[in-house]
């Protein structure tokens, strides 16, 4: 793992999870947080990137100190920026100490800036924070001051209607990824519950190891359509419900909201469009519905950043502002030919 390994993963991550697959701004959770954004930003998009806190030596840092140094860094290089936020990112409850997580919590207050965490992903982390600390996760958080209006939870599979209270009274959001959870198994979160109890809710793919496909439509049409089932109940997660989600939820949760999410004016002109033309999406009589339950990724034809034209499919899927197509296939074949 290096920077030049970041790099390239995010700029390989762009035609995958970004320009034409309907996405103008991503948030990320990774080790080497500059190049990440050095990536994303040379490919046109706008993004998050964390100040990584984890309880493990990495080639990024090797203790706490050292991983909160470089966040509160982070932070402050990138606070003004436009087109970069910056978060701070104690990786999880069981990755991260309570001192840590403590200064993650004041770095987050001092600095306005987002809290982007893994919380109750799995029912094991669940039992060993009930085993280790006579508390679940989310009471933990709260209690170090961290469960607030600037908390995004990630994948919250296993919150309870405690967790789901404690969650809308602070106003915190949830990033939602239901591939990921399914591919590792890790359970169906109860997102009708949180939906019906006014939290907000960000789709999120997580990262190509537990998903690989990193399509956000295909990502929201699953949300929806597990939702439905979990709940047993046709009627929640409609279709704008779904839609804003993947849109304006996300902008909320990373406080972008006053500037990206929707088309408004005074707003950045962050936008997409979506051929429909295609048989797979006639006939059309909602557009919203078709655009969640028949469109895919293949029916995104441009995306613009600020009102700049980043990714068009006109000429042969040429990736504007970015590497070309056989560039990048030989960026990811010299990676693999290390492994």
């Amino acid at each position: 793992m290096s920077d030049a390994f970041v790099h390239d993963g995010s700029r390989l991550a762009v035609p995958r999870n970004g320009t034409l697959s309907g996405v103008t701004c991503t948030s990320d959770q990774y080790f080497f947080p500059d190049a990440t954004a050095r990536g994303l930003r040379e490919a046109g998009l706008r993004c998050a990137v964390s100040g990584l806190v984890i309880g493990f030596p990495s080639a990024w840092a090797q203790n706490d100190d050292e991983y909160l140094v470089k966040a509160e860094a982070l932070i402050k290089r990138y606070r003004d920026d436009p087109f970069v936020k910056p978060t701070i990112a104690p990786h999880a409850p069981y990755t991260v100490n309570d001192q840590a997580l403590k200064r993650c919590a004041e770095i987050s207050q001092a600095y306005n800036v987002p809290i982007h965490i893994h919380v109750n992903e799995t029912a094991g982390e669940v039992s060993d924070s009930l085993a280790n600390y006579q508390m679940r996760p989310m009471e933990r958080l709260a209690r170090l001051g961290l469960v607030n209006d600037r908390l995004i939870s990630v994948h919250s599979v296993h919150s309870n209607d405690e967790d789901i209270a404690r969650l809308a009274d602070a106003g915190s959001s949830v990033c939602h990824c239901p591939c990921s959870n399914l591919k590792l198994a890790s359970g169906f979160a109860p997102i009708a519950k949180f939906m019906k109890a006014g939290v907000n809710i960000g789709i999120g793919t997580d990262g190509a190891a537990s998903n690989d496909k990193l399509d956000l439509l295909e990502e929201t049409r699953i949300a929806a359509m597990l939702s439905k089932a979990v709940a047993n109940d046709t009627t929640t997660a409609q279709v704008h419900d779904m839609l804003e989600a993947a849109t304006l939820g996300g902008a909320r949760a990373l406080d972008w909201d006053h500037e990206i999410g929707s088309l408004e004016v005074g707003k950045a002109a962050d936008m997409i469009a979506i051929d429909l033309s295609h048989v797979a999406c006639q006939p059309t009589l909602d557009p919203a519905t078709q655009v969640l339950y028949s469109a895919g990724r293949e029916n995104v034809t441009h995306t613009w950043v600020a009102g700049e034209l980043i990714a068009s499919r006109k000429n042969s899927a040429t990736f504007i502002n970015t590497l070309e197509p056989n560039e990048l296939i030989n960026i990811a074949s010299r990676w693999q030919n290390r492994t």
